[in-house]
Parts: C-alpha cells; structure tokens; sequence
C-alpha cells in the first residue's frame, strides 16, 4: 500500500494514506518503556490528550483518532513503500503492539495508548483512572477468551520494576470487551506471593509464571477471563525461560532441576503439559532469546552457551527443528519479527516476510531508508498494515 500524510490539529485526525521511505534496519531494541512490571513473552502527528477525567470504576476513549493505511491485515504482502513520520508523530514514538482476537493496542513512548480493531482506525485511550494506581493505559493488556485484562499497580512499589526477588502488588485488576471500555475489579490474590511472572495471553485465557517468594518454586497463574484467577501446576522441577501461545496451545521452554538440558513443554489449557521434542543436532543447553508466533508456525531464537546461534522452528508447538533464515543468511545476519499472523525478516536491506517460516517472500521497496540521527539504520516494529522503523518512518505494504 502507499499512502501520504495529512494532519490535523490536537483532538482532531490524523490520516496516514501513502508513504514512501527504504529498507527497515537491523534488529534493534525499541525505545524502552518503564510502564510494566512484569515481563512479557510474544504490533501521524502530534495529538494532546483529552481534558476530560474518566469515572474511577471505568474508562472510555478520548475521542483522538488517526488513520494509517496497508495492505489488509493477514493479506500477502509483496511491497513496502516508505515515508518519513512527521515529527511528534504518535508512530514516531510506537514502542510495542498487542494483537488479540479483538484487534490491536498499540503503545507508544509519551503519546498515549491506541487502540483498531482493523489496523487501520486507531483510536487514543484516556489517561489512567487515577493518579496513584498505573491501569488502563496501560501496565500491559493480555488477551483472555472474553476480551482484555490489564492488572493495576501502584507505580511507587518498589517491585513493580526490579527484575527479581519480590512480587508486585497489584492493586486492581481492569478488564475490557473491545479494549475501549475499561471496567475495574478488586486485586488478583493470586499474584500477592509470585516474584516477576511472565505473562502470556491467548483466546483460552492468560497464564502467568513466576517463583514464588517463600519456596522459590515456580508456579502458574490462570485464568479465562481475567477476574477469577487460579493456580496453575507447572511441570515438575522445570525452571522456565521463555513462554508464548502458539499452534492453539501454550508453549513454555525452561530446564528441569538436576538437568543441563533445555526443553520444551505444551499446554492447551494452561494446566496440563506435554514435553515436546527438540532436534538432536541442537546443544543440549540452549538460550532462548524470544518465541516468534507466525500463522502456520512457532520460531525459537537460540543461543548455544557458546555464543552459536540459529532458529528452531515448529508447526505444532511440540516437535521442533532447525529452520534455515531466508535467502542463505546466517541466523546472526537477520533480525526476525512476527505479529501472530506472519514473519518478517531483514538483513539491514532487504525484507521478507512468511507465514511459516519456511517459505519466504522478498519485498520490493521503494523510498528512503529510515535512520537514526546518527546515521545508522534501526530496528523496526511490525504493525497490521505494514511496517515502522523506530522514529523515523513508515512503511506502507501492499
């Protein structure tokens, strides 16, 4: 898709309809956000947010929208076409997207939350509820089967961003229909005692992982909707080391106690685990870097404690593979994206996207490269529609 950028003034719209610009850059960290405690596992012109103060048990949007353009999300993609981002741009400054069966939250560094149900309407969210509790926008919104959750927290916690040894304190829970509407429940008891879990959301539910405080064990934490919650077994003795939903099931890789050996675990529900299969010719021990999610596949990023790394890939979530990066490259040599729906690959110049993982597709590009002040080229985010290089522009598929 093309489109060019038309703007309009504070709580007006801002249309995004064709664009131009080059090749997204190497892999490398979006701009960092110290919203979420927590991790999580696994998707213009300047507005100002609205005067009006949301009711304390709910929220509603704030009435600011824009409008980006692409190919349909899911759709084939043969063609990038670039433009720069207008300064202050809320995609100027996008650091993450959540994708669920609703549609997209994008979060952005100083310019707000937004949420589309098709990619391209985007819609701002208020301000949290209150200005002693981090909720709606956003700790971090999971998926669950009835919509989204987002638990609340109080950003004066010294928990809420250490990255072990004590648990936060979550103070509400908020959860949404369409990710517009916020309603807010009591807290999740259930956390009180888990140190920093990792979350995973899913059309099944969220689960979240973490040690606990006293024992040091770990333990998991359900639930379907994202108001009852309830322990979750974990495989016995497993340290876990990476977790994402993928092939309709949870998939978790970790180590057993007494054990060197990486491996891999799946769950449709979040209770009851299965161990995968990992390819022989892979080291025992394995640094999982990040679980890619592509339509028809699973993608690990791996590491040896060597330093060698390369991709495994798997269709079901439980027996995996090596798996070959496009067009020769080494693993080391590509940076790899996924958005649920398809894969996107590039090596500073050229992108390919895939919706397996194994079969690939090179994209024409047309317009200049996205670049840093200093001159070198930047990581990118993979949205519905087509492609952002952090801070500096767009790239519209088709």
């Amino acid at each position: 898709m093309s489109r060019s950028s038309a703007l309009a003034n504070g709580f007006g719209t801002i249309v995004l309809l064709a664009l131009t610009a080059g090749a997204c850059g190497p892999a490398s960290p979006a701009p960092e956000s110290t919203k979420t405690p927590g991790t999580s596992p696994s998707s213009v012109a300047s507005t100002q947010a609205s005067s009006s103060t949301p009711a304390p048990q709910s929220t509603a949007a704030s009435g600011i929208s824009l409008s980006i353009g692409g190919a349909s999300p899911g759709s084939a993609w043969a063609h990038v076409s670039w433009q720069a981002l207008p300064t202050g741009s809320p995609l100027a400054m996008a650091i993450a997207i959540e994708t669920w069966h609703g549609g997209y939250i994008l979060n952005t560094n100083g310019q707000g939350d937004w949420t589309s149900t098709d990619g391209q309407s985007w819609t701002r969210l208020p301000a949290p509820a209150t200005s002693d509790e981090v909720g709606p926008p956003f700790a971090q919104p999971f998926e669950t089967q009835t919509g989204l959750v987002d638990l609340g927290y109080d950003p004066a916690d010294p928990c809420a961003f250490a990255r072990s040894g004590c648990a936060v304190k979550y103070t509400a829970t908020w959860t949404s229909s369409d990710g517009i509407a916020w309603k807010k429940a009591g807290p999740p008891g259930q956390f009180q005692n888990v140190a920093q879990p990792m979350f995973q959301g899913s059309p099944a539910g969220v689960l979240a992982v973490g040690k606990t405080v006293n024992t040091n064990n770990f333990v998991g934490v359900f639930s379907r909707d994202g108001i009852d919650w309830s322990t979750s077994p974990m495989p016995a003795g497993l340290t876990p080391t990476a977790l994402t939903y993928g092939a309709s099931q949870f998939i978790v890789f970790g180590t057993l106690a007494g054990n060197t050996k990486t491996v891999v675990f799946t769950s449709v529900d979040g209770r009851s685990w299965t161990l995968g299969q990992l390819p022989t010719a892979t080291p025992a021990l394995l640094r999982i870097e990040g679980l890619l999610v592509g339509r028809d596949a699973v993608i690990a990023n791996a590491f040896s404690i060597d330093g060698d790394h390369f991709w495994l890939r798997s269709s079901d979530g439980a027996t995996w593979q090596l798996a070959d990066p496009p067009a020769g490259h080494p693993a080391s040599g590509v940076s790899l994206r996924a958005d649920g729906t398809r894969f996107l690959a590039d090596d500073g110049v050229t992108l390919w996207t895939s919706f397996d993982g194994q079969t690939w597709t090179q994209l024409t590009q047309d317009g200049v490269r996205g670049e840093s002040p200093d001159g070198q080229p930047v990581g990118c985010l993979l949205m519905p529609r087509g492609v952002i290089v952090f801070g500096a522009s767009y790239g519209a598929a088709s």
